[in-house]
């Protein structure tokens, strides 16, 4: 409430000299609203404000030498919305945004969580914090001054300051091993904090604008990292703790913590150029470089990337093109593992890997790094007033991931999506729309050997009996490749409207239909059909109604694999 009361203060003072001049013109609202529901909030009321006053404000006035309008709009402290705009001899021109809204998460009572054996509680939960309504109180703070000198209009400087705050509480979770599988929740409180501070440097010539703004972000978290005193690990039937050397950590540890929310710090460099007009074409090209550290752990990540945009008309027929280039590195992290010695059993007084040959240490890079490459290109032709516009269209990616494979031997995704579009306002009121479009993919995004373990193992007495298949051997023997991706798709999309003054009719239906069997033992589909039906009439300037129906069908073709254990 500090911020919003420094906005109006902030407000009064410029408004209240022009006021006194030119007087003010707008209107006030006033009112109180109350709604009555039933059944958890946070799926009936998840972002919306009960009950509550109403204040509503337009207010502007002007002078021979400046311009200024607010528009309010107050429900509670939760639930507002306000814009700020002054215009001071089109030499200064400060903008200034604030909104805050309140979001319900819900409380999950883990209910579901409660699994047991015959000697021992398979799956159980502890719910640290029972009575405990979850919810984040969100508010955004937005300003742009800029500044352009009457001796150099064509230059243009902006300052800008954004900051965005999350306050309120969130459940968050543990599970403790080997023993019952014991699943813990507790609220962790929210203080989250994000500043943006740049600047921006426009030059509008005849021919050419260009453009640069940097943008400096620092986001912090105002709460410690939540801790946790993990179970004790113990052979659920045996009750001793024979798998000490297969977790990383227990009660033993001490309490250790969880839900850690990093700081982050990132560095924005932009520039834009715009041609108007280079022999008919009108051209826009520009650069993004950013630097993102997580000042929690020292990692950082690298974006470069690069726009052009080009359009011409010749005669009816419309052009345009968009191609954009990007790259991601990310640091590599070394994940050195907690090698923890057995204290119980045959394998006491070692290490797990001292009697698996597996090598626990590794080097995590990031198979987010890539280079990707996209051109999005379309042609139309407006075929009359109203025979509408006939629109085709060619979009291409490809993604080329630095350390990850979607088929052996392949790191690249490459797709092609074809289109065809017809719009069109045949007569007044009446707006109507088809599409179709199809898409092939290859190498799309898919996971190798992730399922379909060929392994079938003997009858061991012991887990602990040597040369018997351990969990590295089952995960290595799976042959099937899985994805929830297509080689190849195609949607309809078909809209029709009427509308009048008073009253509109919307109805729109879309199929989707993709298929992916190039993989190993991939035979993967899905088909989804959606319609909606929508109708809205206006009888008054502030009194609406609408009404509508929506309907859905899907169908999900997946192979599976159910592997058999006994014992």
């Amino acid at each position: 409430m500090k911020t919003l009361l420094n906005f109006f203060i902030a407000s009064l003072l410029v408004a209240l000299p022009l006021a006194a001049e030119q007087g003010v013109d707008g209107k006030i609202e006033i009112g109180v609203f109350d709604s009555n529901e039933s059944g958890e909030q946070s799926v009936v009321n998840e972002y919306r404000t009960s009950s509550g006053g109403i204040l509503n404000i337009d207010a502007s006035t002007s002078s021979d030498t400046a311009t200024f309008s607010l528009v309010t709009r107050l429900l509670n402290a939760d639930d507002q919305k306000h814009e700020l705009r002054l215009d001071i001899s089109r030499v200064f021109r400060l903008t200034t945004d604030y909104e805050s809204l309140l979001h319900r998460t819900g409380h999950d009572p883990m209910t579901n969580l409660e699994a047991v054996t015959r000697t021992a509680r398979a799956v159980y939960a502890t719910d640290d914090d029972p009575g405990k309504e979850y919810e984040v109180e969100y508010s955004e703070f937005r300003n742009r001054a800029e500044i352009q000198s009457p001796g150099l209009s064509a230059l243009t400087v902006a300052i800008l300051w954004d900051a965005h705050n999350r306050e309120g509480a969130r459940q968050a979770y543990t599970i403790s091993h080997c023993d019952g599988c014991h699943v813990q929740s507790r609220s962790h409180r929210l203080d989250e904090k994000t500043e943006d501070i740049g600047s921006e440097l426009k030059l509008a010539l005849d021919r050419v604008i260009v453009t640069g703004a940097f943008v400096s972000r620092e986001h912090t978290q105002g709460v410690p990292a939540l801790t946790n005193l993990y179970d004790s690990e113990l052979q659920p039937e045996l009750r001793t703790p024979l798998f000490e050397d297969r977790l990383q950590y227990d009660a033993s540890e001490g309490p250790l913590p969880h839900d850690l929310m990093p700081d982050i710090d990132k560095d924005t460099y932009r520039f834009e150029v715009d041609l108007p007009d280079v022999a008919g074409f009108t051209l826009h090209g520009g650069g993004i470089f950013a630097t993102t550290a997580n000042t929690t752990t020292g990692l950082e990540s690298d974006y470069s990337g690069y726009t052009v945009n080009a359009s011409r008309r010749f005669g009816k027929w419309m052009m345009r093109w968009r191609g954009r280039m990007y790259e991601i590195e990310n640091d590599a992290a070394w994940v050195d593992t907690n090698d923890r010695v057995g204290v119980a059993g045959p394998w006491k007084g070692f290490r797990y890997k001292d009697k698996v040959p597996i090598e626990t240490d590794f080097i995590r890079y990031s198979g987010l790094d890539r280079s990707t490459s996209e051109s999005a290109f379309d042609v139309s032709r407006k075929l009359g007033r109203q025979a509408g516009t006939l629109r085709f269209t060619w979009n291409y990616q490809a993604i080329d991931r630095d350390f990850y494979q979607v088929a052996v031997g392949e790191t690249e995704t490459t797709s092609n999506v074809l289109g065809v579009s017809w719009t069109a306002r045949p007569a007044k009121g009446v707006r109507t729309e088809v599409r179709f479009e199809h898409g092939d993919v290859e190498n799309p995004f898919m996971l190798i050997d992730g399922a379909c373990s060929t392994l079938v193992s003997g009858s061991y007495p012991s887990v602990f009996v040597p040369g018997q298949p351990q969990y590295a051997d089952v995960h290595e023997s799976r042959v099937a490749d899985t994805t929830a991706s297509p080689d190849a798709w195609d949607e309809i999309y078909l809209l029709g409207s009427y509308s009048t003054t008073k009253m509109s009719i919307t109805a729109n239906y879309r199929q989707w239909d993709g298929e992916n069997s190039s993989g190993d033992l991939t035979d993967w589909g899905r088909t989804s059909n959606n319609a909606t039906v929508m109708l809205t009439w206006m009888p008054a300037e502030s009194w609406s109604w609408y009404t509508g129906y929506a309907w859905q069908a899907s169908e999900l073709k997946s192979g599976a694999c159910i592997p058999l254990l006994d014992g």
